[in-house]
């Protein structure tokens, strides 16, 4: 078939495509694998917002409340996510 990757390899691969290091047929296989796969696109998301929470740190500006507290719903919704 299109020899899509494993669970386990998407969520090795997930930073690459966070960082826009995959590209191609290997980044369109991610893709579709994500797309079929409920709990790696859960895992994405968790790995795409906790980027998105230090790049925000980083930058030294205070978080505020209602950011942090959106944060912590999330990953606790999301908590029985086990890859």
């Amino acid at each position: 078939m299109l020899g899509l990757p494993s669970c386990k390899e998407v969520t090795e691969q997930s930073s690459q495509l966070l960082d826009e290091q995959l590209s191609g047929w290997p980044k369109f296989k991610l893709r579709l694998h994500l797309m079929m796969c409920d709990r790696c696109r859960r895992y994405q998301q968790q790995m795409r917002l906790t980027s998105a929470t230090i790049r925000y740190w980083m930058k030294g500006k205070p978080m505020p409340e209602k950011v942090k507290q959106r944060i912590l719903e999330r990953l606790e919704s999301e908590g029985d996510c086990h890859h």
